[in-house]
C-alpha cells in the first residue's frame, strides 16, 4: 500500500502524540513517586526532630539526677568527716581528764568517783578510799561499760570507714553510668547524622529525578516540533 503524505503526517503526528504521551505519563509517576518520598522525609525528619528534643530532654534529666547525688555525697562526705572528727575529740578528751584524775587530791577524786558512779558513798581517810556497798555495785556497774563502749567505737568506726568506701564506690558507679551515657548518646547522634544524610540523599534524587524527566519531556517536545516542522515544510498538504 502506498502511504500519500497526508497519511505520512498522520502517522507522524500520532507517534510524536504517543511519544509525548508515554513521557507524560512517565514524569506524572516520578513525580507521584517524587512526591511520596518527600511525605517519607517529612515523617522521618520530625521523627528525628523528635528523637532529638526527647534525648535532649533526657540528658537535662540525666544532669539533674547527678547534679542530686553529687550534692547529696558531698553531704554524706562532710557528715561522715564531722562524725570521725567528733570520735577524735571525744578520745583526746578522754585522755585528758584521766590526766586530770591522777593529778586529784584525794577528796576531790572520792567526789569524781561518787560523780561518775552515783549510787553510794566514797570515804577517805589515811588508809585509803572507802566505799560502801552501795558505791562498790555504781562503780562495778560504770566499768563494765568501758570495754562495751570501746567495742561499739570500733564498730561505729568500721561502719563510717565502709560507709565512706560505699560513696566512694557510688561515684565510681554513678561516673561509669555517666560515661556509657555519653557514649550512648554519640552512637545516636551518629546515627541521626547519618539518618539527616540519606535524607539529603534521598531529596537530592527525588529532584534529580524531576528535572531528568522534564529534560526528557522538553526535548522530545523540541524534537517533535522540529519534526513536524520538517514535514510540513516538505509534504505540504
Amino acid at each position: 500500500m502506498t502511504l500519500d503524505k497526508h497519511h505520512i503526517t498522520l502517522y507522524i503526528a500520532a507517534f510524536v502524540l504517543a511519544l509525548g504521551l508515554t513521557f507524560s505519563v512517565t514524569y506524572f509517576v516520578e513525580a507521584r513517586i517524587a512526591d511520596s518520598n518527600a511525605s517519607k522525609l517529612a515523617v522521618m525528619q520530625a521523627q528525628s526532630i523528635l528523637k532529638d528534643q526527647q534525648n535532649t530532654q533526657f540528658q537535662q534529666q540525666i544532669a539533674a539526677t547527678v547534679k542530686q547525688l553529687q550534692d547529696t555525697t558531698v553531704a554524706l562526705q562532710a557528715t561522715n568527716a564531722q562524725q570521725v572528727s567528733t570520735i577524735s575529740s571525744l578520745k583526746q578528751q578522754l585522755q585528758d581528764q584521766k590526766g586530770k584524775d591522777a593529778t586529784l587530791p584525794p577528796t576531790d577524786l572520792a567526789s569524781r568517783i561518787q560523780t561518775l558512779a552515783p549510787g553510794g558513798n566514797v570515804v577517805v581517810d589515811t588508809t585509803g578510799y572507802h566505799l560502801d556497798q552501795a558505791e562498790a555495785v555504781s562503780v562495778a556497774q560504770v566499768l563494765e561499760e568501758p570495754p562495751i563502749l570501746q567495742q561499739e567505737l570500733v564498730s561505729d568506726q568500721t561502719i563510717i570507714t565502709n560507709d565512706a568506701a560505699i560513696i566512694s564506690n557510688d561515684a565510681k558507679v554513678l561516673d561509669a553510668e555517666k560515661q556509657s551515657h555519653v557514649s550512648d548518646v554519640g552512637a545516636l547522634q551518629s546515627k541521626l547524622d547519618t539518618a539527616n544524610q540519606e535524607i539529603k540523599t534521598v531529596k537530592a534524587q527525588a529532584r534529580k529525578g524531576k528535572l531528568k524527566w522534564f529534560g526528557i519531556g522538553y526535548v522530545a517536545g523540541f524534537a517533535s516540533s522540529a519534526i513536524l516542522k520538517a514535514f510540513a515544510v516538505n509534504f505540504p498538504l
